[in-house]
């Protein structure tokens, strides 16, 4: 137990028993530390797990000036965070406050730990993850990553979005725009630790917290997932559990659109709903644990045969190397041809209905645009935060898109109406979003309705433009796969694979592919089964 924390966070600060302690110890090495012994510090690109046997670790946020205590760590704990899984560089300062002996266990031999002590894996992942959820939960104001912007700003949104779904805490601080000087040109701009980065972008502070690091352009992966979305992840779940080296990439962060999702009360297993955010955190950290890499954003520009599979190059121009490639890039976000659109985008403007957006419209009118069954959680989150919602569909009921238990909910609550037949053909406002005008398509009558902001649930279309031509596709963009391809000279297509040898699709970005989350988990997890048949027969191959 912790001399810092209460006695309800024992979840995150497990007292580790003796044969976990001899199990950790097997692994690590013993070391005295002094007393004022700096033992990890923002400084550092990773860190160890330490065992502390004697003495007593403090963890503080001793950046810029600021000294924050989080916890206290005494014989018979361990001192750690996610990053430990994540690859996560260190945002706070370990010291030896009372000297004592310790064991450190390297990132690469946790790794091993991980693989073979089920029991005392168990306990360090449970903690590791209770404790980033304290951390998240107290971030408003201990945490020592710090966001200033404007709330009207898309690079702004971006940035807290990129934190929010690699579920990183942080302080957000509002900058005062009528006082704005020439640091208003700096905007947004981020303290991580003892770093500051100004004109900051996600992938400036993907590097600077470690989440980008550049892949292994020397020894092949065995498979290379494009898209961190539920299908991406899944792959990534289930190659890495069954030894396969595995990487993965995403252009924004993990989560794919099922991140944005509010809720998902129909996901078998989570009878109370889980949010997208929740459910897909919770399997980026499961691949993490079997030791799958995850890095972004990272936007792959092409996939080209080579020596060993497959080179892929991203976007700055870095390359990674794997036998085999799974494609689950998803779609992109449909939006409307409307003037003024492009200018509100993160200014009232959302493609997700998390808490994050839903805070920036809290006390005013709302519109969500579509009908399915995200517009519908979406709607039910938001009459949580607004005066109004008005839902906004071009059909002529909800019952032709929406499950029926969704329909019940909102038909029953007082905050949300349905604009049915009716289409936006407006966007209005000022710095920000302000009205949006309505179409009635039936009566032709035109109306216009309040909105700080407008979440667009419109579909999307497949992100394939970046795939090489010899990837066949339909002429909606999505991948053709095994049966949905002609007959070819050669071997018989295995299932889910394209009409590159070696190249395989999973999730929404295939044709025929049922756009539901738990479909996608489904074709995520069933793509691994031809990719080991892939690897035998290349191997086979290899060996004749």
């Amino acid at each position: 137990m912790t001399a810092s924390e209460p006695a309800d966070d024992r979840p995150a600060y497990p007292a580790l028993t003796g044969s976990q302690l001899t199990v950790l110890a097997r692994y690590g090495s013993r070391r005295e530390m002094t007393a004022g012994e700096i033992i990890y510090s923002p400084a550092d690109e990773s860190n160890d797990l330490v065992v502390v046997l004697s003495g007593e670790i403090e963890v503080r946020d001793e950046s810029r000036g600021r000294d924050v205590a989080f916890a206290t760590f005494g014989p018979g704990t361990f001192v750690g965070e996610l990053n430990l899984l994540t690859g996560q560089r260190p945002y706070v300062t370990a010291r030896a406050s009372v000297a004592g002996v310790v064991v450190r266990i390297t990132p690469e031999r946790l790794r091993a730990l991980l693989d073979r002590e089920t029991e005392v894996a168990d306990v360090l992942v449970a903690a590791l993850v209770a404790r980033r959820q304290l951390r998240l939960a107290d971030s408003a104001e201990r945490s020592p990553i710090e966001v200033i912007g404007t709330p009207l700003s898309e690079h702004t949104l971006a940035l807290r979005t990129f934190l929010s779904r690699n579920t990183v805490p942080y302080r957000f601080t509002e900058f005062d725009a009528s006082a704005a000087t020439a640091a208003g040109d700096d905007l947004p701009v981020v303290i991580a630790a003892d770093r500051v980065l100004r004109r900051a972008t996600p992938h400036m502070l993907a590097a600077a917290l470690g989440l980008s690091a550049a892949p292994d352009d020397h020894r092949p992966y065995d498979v290379a997932v494009v898209g961190a979305g539920p299908a991406g992840l899944a792959a990534a779940v289930y190659g890495a559990s069954e030894g396969l080296r595995v990487v993965v990439f995403d252009a924004t962060a993990p989560g794919g659109q099922a991140g944005t999702s509010s809720r998902i009360e129909n996901y078998l297993g989570f009878p109370d709903g889980i949010s997208g955010a929740d459910l897909t955190s919770r399997a980026t950290i499961q691949a993490q644990r079997f030791g799958a890499r995850i890095s972004s954003p990272s936007r792959i520009a092409a996939i080209e045969p080579g020596p060993t599979g497959f080179v892929l190059t991203l976007t700055d121009g870095s390359r990674a190397l794997a036998r085999a490639v799974v494609v689950a890039a998803g779609a992109e976000y449909r939006r409307l041809p409307l003037d003024n659109w492009d200018r509100f985008e993160g200014a009232g403007i959302y493609f997700a209905a998390t808490e994050l957006e839903a805070g920036l419209c809290a006390g005013a009118e709302a519109v969500v645009l579509g009908g399915g069954n995200s517009a519908g959680q979406a709607a039910l989150h938001l009459a949580r935060r607004c005066t109004r919602v008005t839902i906004v569909i071009r059909r002529n009921a909800l019952t032709e898109s929406m499950s029926h238990y969704l329909i019940d909910r909102i038909m029953a609550h007082d905050s949300i109406d349905v604009a049915s037949s009716t289409v936006i053909g407006a966007v209005l406002g000022g710095d920000r979003l302000e009205k949006v005008e309505l179409h009635d398509t039936r009566s032709g009558e035109k109306r216009l309705v309040g909105a700080r902001g407008l979440f667009c649930f419109i579909g999307a279309d497949p992100g394939t433009a970046w795939m090489p031509e010899r990837v066949r596709r339909d002429d909606h963009g999505f991948v053709l796969t095994d049966a949905d391809l002609p007959e070819s000279p050669g071997r018989r297509r295995l299932r889910y694979e394209t009409s590159l040898d070696g190249v395989f699709a999973a999730g929404d970005v295939r044709l025929g592919s049922m756009k539901r989350v738990a479909a996608a988990v489904g074709e995520g997890s069933s793509v691994i089964r031809s990719v080991h048949h892939y690897l035998e027969l290349q191997s086979s191959a290899g060996e004749g």
